[in-house]
């Protein structure tokens, strides 16, 4: 079931005619920025319309919009990550997100359902855009905005937004 923010978005990308503009959408949405000028900066950008986002066009109207973005790449065996030695930003990151979960839990893969189903777990992140293969989505404040919400997909990689 989407949110209702999600749905008037959703409502501005059929006015617009588009399609495949889940980076705009998301976009909007983690920004609080109207649909119509994130559009509006995608195309100048170089987005086409009704055509996907490459990432570096996604990376680059956030920094218009004056935001930082710390990028994770989340692991094919976050279970295992957690429990090595490894020092590393992600590595941290997954044993943080992972201590929350429940002790019978495998989390092998994060999937877009745990972001809401363990939102302790994820209540470090305020504000992000989280990648699944070949789409992105808003995550804000515990709430996943896209129509994968509930969602099995796993998560490649979340993009954490901070205002500048």
């Amino acid at each position: 079931m989407s949110t209702e923010i999600f749905k008037t978005v959703q409502e501005h990308t059929r006015a617009f005619g588009e399609k495949n503009d889940c980076a705009v959408k998301a976009v909007a949405i983690a920004t609080k920025t109207d649909y119509a000028t994130v559009h509006a900066l995608f195309k100048k950008l170089g987005r086409k319309s009704r055509q996907g986002t490459y990432a570096f066009i996604t990376l680059r109207a956030l920094k218009e919009l004056g935001y930082d973005v710390k990028e994770i790449y989340m692991p094919h065996d976050a279970r295992r990550l957690a429990e090595s030695a490894s020092t590393s930003e992600t590595a941290d990151f997954v044993r943080r997100v992972i201590s929350k979960y429940p002790k019978f839990y495998n989390a092998k893969k994060f999937t877009v359902n745990q972001l809401e189903s363990f939102s302790e777990a994820w209540s470090h992140i305020e504000n992000a855009l989280v990648v699944v293969r070949g789409h992105v989505l808003a995550y804000q404040d515990g709430l996943v905005h896209d129509w994968t919400k509930g969602k099995k997909n796993a998560i490649e990689s979340i993009m954490i937004l901070s205002k500048r």
